[in-house]
């Protein structure tokens, strides 16, 4: 099932940073459903996630 989380304005200029909050449970059955999520490597995507959030931050100082 395709649920809308969170939308955003598209900003050509990067300047804006979007986040929500999901339902970890829910995550958890639909990449077991789903082998291209079921084995994606979260440790890397959680890596590189924070590296792009420290340097969004550093962008807006």
């Amino acid at each position: 099932m395709k649920q809308t989380l969170a939308l955003a304005q598209i900003n050509t200029q990067l300047g804006d940073l979007v986040t929500v909050e999901i339902d970890l449970d829910q995550l958890h059955r639909t990449r077991a459903r789903l082998p291209l999520l079921r084995d994606e490597r979260t440790a890397l995507v959680q890596r590189e996630r924070a590296r792009i959030t420290e340097l969004h931050s550093q962008t807006q100082k």
